[in-house]
């Protein structure tokens, strides 16, 4: 009568045979991981257009509150920091109350919980500065919409802009997803490698009309004349 031998059970695997289980493990996930971040994006990009239309939405309930007038406008003097020009309310202070939020505790950048979900594109990329401080990537307002009006109307105090001074206002760019911690954006003047391209190579953005766009980055730069400027065809 003979009896079989059979191979313990902790020694089902041997050492080569687990080596192949787990190459086959990180070439499924190497597969799997692309398609998890590009579905992650996706519903990143949704979020920022949403985010985008409210923004819109809101700062035409406070077009129809300030009899025409935009939260955009220019002070001659003051160094152009921040969002616009010191002695402004920047664009994110005067419609922080159409989000429901009462006070802002910081002036020129919105640090505070209830205003980080309105004010940031759910795919902002955060960096750190050479001093080690947070430079936080926000929604930014098109620079242009301010320092234009020095131009055009030679302005020596204060001006703001109506939203009927806005050529083509359904084209012209009032808030993007290219900001960073100074929450404004001169996208007339900057280079293409400038433009973040955070949503498949391109940039959200809500026009001065309130329509929600995006456009490659490439294809925004070329028209960024007829885009940025508020004055111009």
């Amino acid at each position: 009568m003979s009896v079989s031998k059979s191979r313990p059970a902790f020694a089902a695997f041997t050492l080569i045979e687990l080596l192949v289980v787990i190459a086959i493990i990180a070439i499924l996930a190497s597969m799997l991981l692309p398609a998890l971040q590009q579905a992650r994006e996706r519903a990143n990009s949704i979020s920022c257009v949403n985010r985008l239309k409210t923004i819109g939405n809101n700062h035409a309930f406070y077009i129809a509150d300030y009899k025409d007038w935009t939260v955009c406008g220019y002070t001659v003097g003051g160094a152009f920091d921040g969002t616009c020009s010191k002695g402004l309310l920047p664009w994110h202070v005067r419609l922080a109350p159409y989000f429901g939020i009462k006070k802002l505790t910081s002036w020129w950048v919105p640090d505070e919980k209830d205003c980080e979900p309105h004010f940031n594109c759910p795919s902002k990329n955060n960096r750190v500065s050479s001093d080690g401080t947070v430079k936080k990537s926000y929604y930014a307002v098109n620079y242009d919409a301010c320092s234009d009006l020095v131009s055009k109307f030679g302005v020596t105090t204060y001006r703001g802009l109506k939203i009927q001074e806005v050529v083509k206002p359904s084209r012209k760019v009032f808030v993007i997803d290219a900001g960073t911690s100074r929450m404004h954006y001169n996208g007339s003047n900057n280079y293409l490698t400038f433009y973040p391209q955070r949503h498949n190579g391109g940039e959200n953005f809500v026009t001065f009309a309130g329509h929600v766009e995006w456009m490659k980055a490439p294809a925004l730069y070329n028209a960024r004349y007829a885009r940025f400027n508020i004055f111009s065809n």
